[in-house]
Order: structure tokens, then C-alpha cells, then sequence
């Protein structure tokens, strides 16, 4: 881990040159650790970013009312005038800091209010930590060559048409034997368009399911279906419930994952967004 600890800002700060990124995208995907160690660091530069904004206001408040000693309206225009006589220049220069420290603090705010927006609202937290849908394992039967199924299966993997997978999958009904496959895939594929409604619904039917094809995850699933209630804004106390069950007794890598979620549901760059 050491080895990367040197190379997490200069990624988080994207001044890692390509082969160095390449490398180290590469490790970040299959070591959670390493993953988990640059959410750490993301949230503590985030968390900078946002007491840097508090203490330029706290400034900008202090600039404003330093040496103002009497509140009365004559005093102050007297002080005023005072201190125009005295040195002009002075005077200028804290009207230009003020203008040029207001203006740094709208740019950051704004910046950071539309950070937050596309990194920490519920659509984007759940697709952040969204698990792609795993490809066709071993199917047994006559099932195995179905044209239909493989239709929806080329435009979901290859052609990434989620519209018109959606339309093939659909169309398989409960009795037939590709049925649980067909509402797993209907899970991703409400997922990918942003049908998180629908997508729970879908994982529901396979959950439901006794015995779930060789390839496919039960907690991965599980897992997906969290994410799906997350992006509907669905995070009552049975949501909670679950990823804290998640983060004390799953299985890996979902425990370091929903740490990870837990830790960006409670940052205070949500608090800008919601």
C-alpha cells in the first residue's frame, strides 16, 4: 500500500502521466483497499474545500467590520472620510479585496455546489457504485441456442441498445425457462436508463428465485437492488438497516464498498446538494 500512498493526490489531482494512470486505474480496480484509501483522500480534500470556503467568509466578514468601533451614523461617515484623507490608497486597496475575495468566493461556492451535484446526488452515487450485469454463463437445455434470447443478449452486451433489450427480455413470461435471466437482465437494463422503480422490481423477481443460474450473484444482485433504492431516494431505516449490515458482516468486496457509500451519504458536500 505504501508504495501508492505518494500516488493518490497526484491521481485525485489528475497529474499522473498516462502510463502512471494506466498502472494505477489498473491496481485500483481489483485492490479494495487501495480503493478505499482514495475515497479517504477525496473526502478529506473535499472537506478542505469546504472549510476554505467558511473561513473566506469568516474573512471577508472580518474585513467588512474591522475597525469599526462605534456604530453611529456620523462617527462612521467621519471615519470614513478620515481615513479617505489620510490615505487613499488604503481605502481602494480593501474596496479591491473585497471585491476580488467576494468574487473567489462565488467561483468556489459555485464550483463546488456543481462538483457536488454530479458526484453526490442519489442518481449519480447509485451508478458510481453500480455493478455491471455478468455475462452469460452456463445455460443447459434446449435454451442454450434460443435466437430470441441471444438477440436481447447482442443488443444489451455488444450493441448497448438497452431499448431494444428491453423490448426482447420483456416479452419472455414466467413459465418459459429463460424467464429469471430475462428479469435480470430487465434489472440492468432499468438501471442503465435510470429506471430505478422498476429495476428493484425486476431484482425482486430474481431474488425470489429458488435456484439462480451458476453465473449468477446472489449478493451482487442484492447489492445492485441497494443501489436501485438509493437512486429513488428510497433511504428509509430498512435502506440503513442494510448497508450497515453490509459494511459489519458482508462479504467482500461488498463491505468495503458500502463503507465507502456510507462514508460519501455522510459527507458534507451532500449537504450542499440536498
Amino acid at each position: 500500500m505504501n508504495q501508492f500512498l505518494n500516488k493518490i493526490d497526484d491521481y485525485l489531482s489528475g497529474a499522473l502521466a498516462a502510463d502512471e494512470l494506466a498502472a494505477f486505474e489498473k491496481e485500483l480496480a481489483s485492490n479494495t483497499t487501495l480503493a478505499e484509501q482514495v475515497q479517504i483522500h477525496q473526502l478529506e480534500r473535499e472537506t478542505a474545500l469546504l472549510f476554505l470556503e467558511q473561513d473566506m467568509k469568516a474573512n471577508i466578514q472580518k474585513w467588512r467590520t474591522e475597525g469599526v468601533t462605534d456604530t453611529s451614523e456620523t462617527k462612521q461617515e467621519a471615519k470614513v472620510v478620515a481615513l479617505g484623507e489620510q490615505n487613499p490608497q488604503r481605502t481602494i486597496g480593501i474596496r479591491r479585496i473585497l471585491s476580488i475575495a467576494a468574487s473567489v468566493l462565488v467561483l468556489v461556492g459555485a464550483g463546488i455546489a456543481f462538483w457536488a451535484n454530479q458526484n453526490y446526488t442519489n442518481d449519480s452515487l447509485a451508478m458510481e457504485y453500480y455493478l455491471p450485469a455478468d455475462a452469460q454463463g452456463n445455460r443447459s437445455g434446449a435454451n442454450l441456442n434460443d435466437a430470441t434470447f441471444n438477440t436481447g443478449l447482442t443488443a444489451f452486451f455488444v450493441d448497448k441498445d438497452y431499448v431494444k433489450a428491453k423490448e426482447v427480455f420483456s416479452k419472455i413470461t414466467n413459465d418459459e425457462a429463460q424467464y429469471v435471466e430475462a428479469q435480470y437482465y430487465l434489472g440492468h437494463i432499468s438501471t442503465q436508463l435510470g429506471e430505478y422503480t422498476a429495476a428493484i422490481s425486476y431484482f425482486d423477481e430474481v431474488l425470489a428465485a429458488d435456484n439462480l443460474p451458476a453465473f449468477l450473484n446472489r449478493d451482487k444482485i442484492n447489492w445492485n437492488q441497494l443501489l436501485a433504492k438509493l437512486g429513488t431516494g428510497q433511504m428509509d431505516t430498512k435502506f440503513k438497516e442494510q448497508l450497515d449490515t453490509l459494511i459489519q458482516t458482508g462479504k467482500a468486496p461488498f463491505n468495503q464498498k458500502a463503507k465507502a457509500l456510507h462514508q460519501q451519504l455522510n459527507s458534507p458536500l451532500r449537504k450542499i446538494v440536498f
